[in-house]
């Protein structure tokens, strides 16, 4: 997928689910939570490849050590690197944003990877 593409996907699914997906003691994100709920990166990860133990690493220690999540995760249009930071932002506005403020958060990263992309001329 193209990074406007992973954007579009993770910022529907975010706002239709408005919650965070939460352990069960409500500590940390999660991929996914046992009530079914998932997080920025965790929406980009296809059923058949999710696994219990990716959660608790960090997105970069998730491509590291999933390879096969590599085409699902990152944009083919970004270097590796503002991929990853695209997917780091996502996932710390799920983290740490109040639900009533995605949309306006959401924006914010929406303008940066638009910029992002003029700037590498991708756009």
């Amino acid at each position: 997928m193209k990074a406007m593409e992973i954007f579009e996907k993770v910022k529907t699914h975010l706002l239709e689910q408005n919650a965070l997906a939460m352990d069960e003691e409500l500590v940390s994100c999660q991929y996914r939570s046992k009530e079914g709920l998932k997080c920025a990166v965790g929406c980009l990860i296809p059923d058949k490849l999710y696994e219990p133990i990716m959660e608790g690493n960090m997105v970069d220690g998730l491509l590291r050590d999933f390879h096969s999540l590599s085409p699902f995760l990152l944009a083919e249009d970004l270097s590796y690197k503002d991929g990853l930071g695209l997917l780091e932002n996502l996932q710390y506005m799920h983290d740490n944003a109040l639900t009533l403020n995605w949309p306006e958060e959401l924006d914010e990263i929406q303008q940066e990877l638009q910029d992002k992309l003029k700037a590498i001329g991708k756009a």
